[in-house]
């Protein structure tokens, strides 16, 4: 028995080693997987492009930066829509993967079509303020996901806050006075007013912004809208429901026509 409970902890050791060192791989792999490509890029664009070699390593390094950027910022977008509410507003899913493909073009185009057919260095050049807008549309992107889940998570905040002044308990014992009670339940009402208050604030505003923003925007539709606000296209929906009902806007066929009182 003795000898079994040693080469089951001597098993156990060597698959923890093993399982640490792919873990250290996994994580050290996709930073070094991009040297390769820079270094055919950074060749291409000195041998092609006739730039110094200092610039083609820095057109390598800004490229392969670009494009970690682009794949992470993709599959970030791609696993919050998987895993988000029907009410939770979408991520721009598409937008992201597209900019994975000008990545790939880019990268393909100056490490292989500009060997191929070399008298396309002259349009070369043209890639790289496509990449720099890429990069700002990457910088937008990561900037608008941040807004969005900061927006779920405060309206998860309010919802919880509003079903636990509902839960609050509005009897007391029997051996208790009759004055504690009433104190309770005017506690109880009172955070209840608060809750209420504040969700009615927060929607007031969310209107507001949804009324400025089809003032100026007339013809806007609903999915823009919606990503504009960082809340569902339900969402937009209802307010535009209510707010034609109380005659604050008129849906003319054309768009949305806000109605100013």
């Amino acid at each position: 028995m003795a000898v079994f409970s040693f080469v089951n902890k001597v098993r156990d050791s060597f698959s923890e080693i093993e399982n640490g060192l792919v873990d250290g791989i996994a994580a050290i792999g996709p930073w070094i997987t991009p040297l390769p490509s820079a270094v055919l890029v950074a060749n291409a664009v000195v041998k092609d492009l006739h730039w110094i070699p200092i610039l083609g390593w820095v057109t390598a390094a800004i490229i392969e930066s670009l494009g970690l950027t682009t794949v992470s910022t993709s599959l970030l977008l791609w696993d919050y829509n998987a895993g988000k509410r029907k009410n939770d507003p979408g991520a721009p899913f598409l937008l992201a993967a597209s900019l994975v493909c000008v990545y790939l073009v880019s990268t393909i185009g100056l490490t292989v079509f500009l060997d191929i057919f070399p008298e396309l260095g002259r349009y070369a050049p043209a890639l790289f303020p496509l990449l720099a807008l890429v990069g700002a549309v990457n910088l937008a992107l990561r900037s608008g996901h941040r807004r969005r889940l900061s927006g779920i998570a405060q309206d998860r905040a309010e919802r919880k806050a509003e079903r636990q002044s509902f839960r609050q308990p509005f009897t007391q014992p029997g051996n208790l006075l009759m004055s504690n009670l009433t104190s309770s339940i005017v506690k109880t009402d009172t955070s209840l007013d608060k809750a209420q208050a504040a969700r009615k604030a927060n929607l007031t505003t969310r209107m507001d912004n949804l009324l400025t923003l089809y003032l100026d925007n007339p013809l806007m539709g609903a999915t823009a809208a919606a990503r504009t606000l960082n809340i569902s296209r339900q969402t937009v929906y209802s307010y535009l429901e209510q707010l034609e009902a109380t005659g604050r806007i008129h849906r003319n066929g054309k768009g949305i026509e806000v109605i100013l009182k």
